[in-house]
């Protein structure tokens, strides 16, 4: 089985340090998974990291674990997404394993405080599996 861990990612130049934006990082890092010929691993080490939206695409060549032992973060301003519908999506792509002890954080705080005062917010981004 390929491994994309915490070297490659790093490599890739993702950094667990909340600040940094990872997603180039981690659309690289997805790239090479999905190419590979071989099961592979994508392992998000503990640390945060920074992400804006994203689409992981199929349809990949092999099995891919997907693990997360650190926190994906959005941007704390809601407006960084924009008016994209999702800020994190897998698209057609089949074996895929998700899993891990990390953690996803939207930061929603902003937005949901927005959208309680009815104040002019976009739709909202999701997450789709």
């Amino acid at each position: 089985m390929s491994d994309l861990n915490l070297d490659k990612l790093v490599k890739f130049v993702a950094r667990g340090d909340g600040r940094t934006d990872s997603t180039r990082a981690f659309l690289r890092a997805w790239s090479a998974a999905c190419k590979s010929a071989s099961p592979a691993n994508v392992d998000i080490q503990r640390g945060t990291y920074l992400v804006r939206t994203w689409s992981f695409n199929g349809h990949c060549r092999r099995r891919i674990k997907f693990r997360i032992d650190g926190t994906l973060s959005a941007p704390a301003n809601y407006n960084a997404i924009g008016n994209s519908e999702f800020w994190i999506m897998f698209y057609k792509v089949s074996g895929l394993s998700v899993y891990g002890s990390g953690a996803i954080n939207a930061n929603g705080h902003g937005y949901w405080s927005c959208r309680k005062s009815g104040g002019s917010c976009p739709q909202g981004a999701r997450v789709r599996m």
